[in-house]
């Protein structure tokens, strides 16, 4: 597969410190936000693997209908709350209008502490793609599937999504190629592509 690192002008990271909390780095223009996640209630971080997963034109997954607002069968907005117990960080998605896959999103950010404080970005989604499959793709390497979610107490990354994300990211969907079996045996994926894929350092 041809995948490339490349520099999508805005950077994540995630650190599950033990017991059940969770810190996100976000550097994106002149602002370093940071952010706190509770395993006691709120979303964990994987919920906002599924947005960017939700975002995208091309999914229509059952599972997910009842959290996202649709505008004329298109994906256009989605919300997400970290909690801290006591203080929360709520972040509201919206998908601007574009005729191609190639789109971006309005993210507008409400950080309550001792004082309220808003920020609002428009992104590429592919580039907030990036930044957010960068940061899980270093998490996973450097604390495990399980050590993660042992860190975290609740939280488990979607790995279904993280390569649906990713491969947007690296404009690269070979991992995501269905071939389709005998009748009666369903279709899959090239499991070794996947693995390259989710393996790759970004």
């Amino acid at each position: 597969m041809n995948l490339q690192k490349r520099d999508c002008g805005m950077e994540m990271k995630l650190v599950p410190y033990g017991a059940g909390w969770t810190d996100v780095h976000f550097k994106i223009g002149d602002d370093n936000l940071y952010f706190i996640i509770t395993s006691v209630w709120g979303d964990q971080f994987s919920r906002l693997l599924e947005v960017l997963y939700c975002l995208h034109p091309d999914q229509h997954d059952p599972q997910y209908v009842h959290v996202v607002d649709f505008w004329d069968e298109t994906p256009q907005k989605i919300e997400l709350n970290w909690d801290e117990e006591g203080s929360s960080s709520h972040w509201s998605f919206l998908r601007l209008p574009s005729e191609t896959e190639d789109f971006q999103v309005q993210i507008d950010i409400c950080i309550r502490r001792d004082e309220e404080k808003h920020y609002s970005y428009q992104v590429r989604y592919q580039d907030f793609c990036y930044a957010v499959a960068k940061t899980c793709t270093e998490v996973l390497k450097s604390h495990g599937i399980y050590g993660y979610h042992h860190s975290t107490y609740v939280d488990d990354l979607n790995l279904r999504h993280l390569l649906f994300v990713k491969a947007v990211a690296l404009d690269c969907f070979d991992a995501r190629t269905l071939t389709w079996f005998e009748e009666g045996l369903g279709e899959g994926t090239d499991f070794e592509k996947e693995l390259e894929l989710l393996l790759f350092d970004m």
